[in-house]
């Protein structure tokens, strides 16, 4: 089989409403290695971090541990991870939106839509009920770096009153904005 082939197959079964379908796409994109894992061509990332709301709890781990292999995240997701970072039902699914926008802006991978990411990140540091989805907006700021420097105020509200860890990302997401981090 091609790697289109496996792609599109891949694509297909992880659009499936199959619980044994999708578990076992989700395992077959935790076996890819990791050079075969950059060259994948497969804008599937968003609809990873949807499954993480999935109402089957294997469906949720499988979804999150194929996230954790370091999937390629493609600009033109970035508008539907923005949508999923808004999620306040599924802690999983605005921690792991939050996750994917931060390594894609680490990699100068938002395109055109770094404005929207870094609005997004933005209003998840204020609106969120989940603290670790807080935490991780204020990380992915400080991986995209100087471009995120509107999120400045809000970031520094945070550094001044919230709990310890997420005022520590704060912190260090504004020395990241201003350089000053390696």
């Amino acid at each position: 089989m091609s790697t289109s082939e496996h792609e599109a197959v891949l694509n297909q079964d992880l659009f499936s409403d199959d619980t044994v379908r999708l578990m076992a796409v989700l395992r077959a994109i935790t076996l890819i290695d990791e050079v075969s894992m950059s060259r994948l061509d497969l804008p599937c990332a968003s609809r990873l971090v949807e499954l993480n709301g999935h109402s089957a709890e294997m469906v949720r781990v499988g979804s999150a541990e194929a996230l954790e292999c370091g999937l390629p995240v493609h600009a033109d997701e970035v508008p539907r991870l923005c949508e999923l970072l808004a999620d306040q039902q599924h802690g999983d699914v605005s921690y792991w939106a939050a996750t994917l926008l931060g390594r894609c802006g680490a990699a100068g991978g938002l395109g055109c839509h770094w404005a929207e990411a870094i609005m997004a990140l933005e209003s998840c540091l204020t609106d969120s009920h989940f603290l670790p989805t807080r935490e991780r907006a204020a990380w992915a700021l400080g991986r995209i770096g100087q471009k995120a420097a509107g999120a400045m105020p809000v970031l520094r509200n945070i550094a001044e009153d919230a709990p310890p860890r997420l005022r520590r990302l704060a912190i260090e997401a504004l020395e990241s904005i201003r350089g000053f981090a390696a």
